[in-house]
């Protein structure tokens, strides 16, 4: 029995010596780095178009809990009528600007002229268009040298990035505000009520038995809860009715129009003879003659593949 014990005593002490001598620094775990807190909140989400460029400003807050920021850089590009330009750095922040403001930078304001300079747009200010954008970036840097959002693994197509979905998907709602987008925007000045309307395009659709130009008169009015589009009672002024009332034909064609910095496009039918696709040219409005242009496709004629452009003018009374 004592040669037991003694042999049970000597493997206790090995063991106890084994693990009393292990590198504890080999076998703990690492700390893992806090993710990025950095929120930005929007205070000009778009600038008048028509108004006093040069005075412009862009202006945002940011909102951080971090004490691992590296730096934290606001980027930007403009994209303008379906073209992007270069993406430039707006603005950086660090970790000490945080620190000194107790984790709130309020009323940063960019000018308007500054981010165009920056960005190198043509012509400046001049170089701008109606219903342009501004997109701004947040690309934020830890200490660790880790920057979000960065793309992890492509899969099927699909770039995934370094934060969780719901962070893109919530975006300014989260704790990390991946971009901010400021419009230049053109409030619309058509005015509502009665017009005549004249449609005189030599159309052959329209060329009979009623003759040309075909008018009517008809109404504009806003489209509720919108800003910049109005339903008209008939686009054609008459046309169809005075070309095939006969067949059937109702005399009035209504549409929507959309009135982008002066630019006027059909963007929706209540008709059934009208498309939403475009003529030769956008339509206009000028507010001085309150005379508009609207250009449209006819659907069963199929004018826009004809090479007719249907071209409907709208006179204030």
């Amino acid at each position: 029995m004592k040669n037991i014990f003694y042999k049970t005593l000597l493997v206790f002490m090995i063991l106890t010596a084994t693990f009393s001598c292990r590198d504890e620094s080999l076998i703990r775990m690492p700390a893992i780095e806090p993710g990025p807190n950095v929120r930005l909140v929007l205070q000009t989400p778009s600038i008048n178009f028509f108004g006093d460029l040069t005075t412009a400003t862009i202006e945002f807050d940011t909102y951080s809990e971090s004490k691992n920021l590296q730096l934290v850089d606001i980027k930007v590009y403009l994209a303008s009528g379906g073209v992007n330009s270069d993406t430039v750095s707006a603005i950086t922040f660090s970790q000490s600007d945080f620190d000194n403001n107790h984790g709130v930078i309020k009323g940063t304001s960019l000018s308007l002229s500054d981010v165009v300079t920056a960005i190198g747009i043509p012509g400046g200010l001049a170089g701008l268009q109606g219903a342009d954008q501004l997109i701004f970036l947040n690309y934020t840097t830890l200490t660790s040298g880790a920057t979000y959002p960065s793309p992890t693994v492509t899969v099927n197509g699909v770039t995934h990035l370094n934060l969780n979905p719901a962070i893109p998907a919530a975006n300014g709602t989260t704790s990390f505000t991946l971009n901010f987008v400021v419009s230049l925007t053109c409030p619309s000045t058509i005015t509502e009520g009665d017009y005549t309307a004249t449609q005189n395009d030599a159309d052959v659709w329209f060329g009979g038995p009623g003759p040309l130009p075909s008018t009517n008169q008809v109404t504009i009015t806003k489209v509720a809860g919108t800003d910049n589009q109005y339903l008209i009672s008939d686009v054609t002024a008459g046309a169809y009715f005075a070309c095939c009332g006969g067949g059937g034909f109702k005399l009035n064609q209504p549409a929507v129009v959309t009135d982008v910095c002066l630019g006027i496009r059909v963007t929706a039918n209540a008709g059934a003879q009208i498309n939403i696709g475009q003529g030769a040219s956008v339509g206009s409005w000028n507010p001085a003659t309150s005379t508009l242009v609207v250009h449209y496709n006819d659907v069963s004629n199929g004018s826009l593949a004809a090479g007719f452009d249907l071209v409907t003018t709208f006179v204030k009374n």
